[in-house]
């Protein structure tokens, strides 16, 4: 709790991580429900005033990244279904967020509607990776599939879902140099 410096804190954060992995390894159970108590209990113990936040945002990019390779190197493809499975999946996926974005969109009254909302959700992030590496680990008879389905869709998603975001990020006036400009006005 006393612990001021960012560096420390960083490394008892990897700490943390990795032996939390290597004791749910041991025990038989899920690395990512034993991780989610031990960071819940880190969180607790620092108290409120504390911002954890920048310690994590450094962690997050090279955590995906190796998640990635470490995904990568337990897939192996079971034949012409692990070719279909991830582009089958990224469009279901891809459709349902687009439907349940508009669903909510009109369901809460106060949020500003705006076309093609659901294409901010369409990326896939490290979670998603990781509960299919955890789905792998267990070995269930569908899990090589699983683990192809989530790493064909998130490179999928980080090719394609690009311009769909920047479109959301034009009508949300978010980058002023790509909104059109009123007619006759100039920049």
């Amino acid at each position: 709790r006393a612990e001021k410096s960012e560096e420390r804190m960083f490394l008892g954060t990897v700490g943390i991580i990795v032996f939390t992995s290597g004791m749910a390894s041991g025990m038989g159970v899920s690395a990512l429900l034993l991780n989610l108590v031990a960071g819940v209990t880190v969180a607790v113990a620092a108290g409120r005033s504390r911002d954890h936040s920048r310690g994590l945002v450094r962690l997050e990019r090279p955590a995906f990244i190796v998640l990635l390779i470490f995904a990568g190197a337990m897939w192996r493809p079971t034949g012409w279904a692990s070719l279909a499975i991830p582009a089958v999946f990224y469009v279901l996926r891809q459709g349902v967020l687009l439907a349940a974005a508009a669903l909510a969109l009109s369901l809460v009254p106060r949020v500003q509607r705006m076309p093609r909302m659901g294409f901010g959700l369409v990326p896939l992030g490290g979670v998603a990776v990781a509960i299919a590496v955890n789905y792998a680990q267990v070995g269930l008879t569908s899990s090589q599939d699983v683990l192809g389905g989530v790493l064909g869709a998130v490179a999928l998603s980080e090719l394609l879902a690009l311009p769909g975001l920047r479109r959301l990020w034009v009508d949300a006036g978010e980058v002023s140099e790509l909104v059109p400009s009123p007619k006759g006005a100039r920049a």
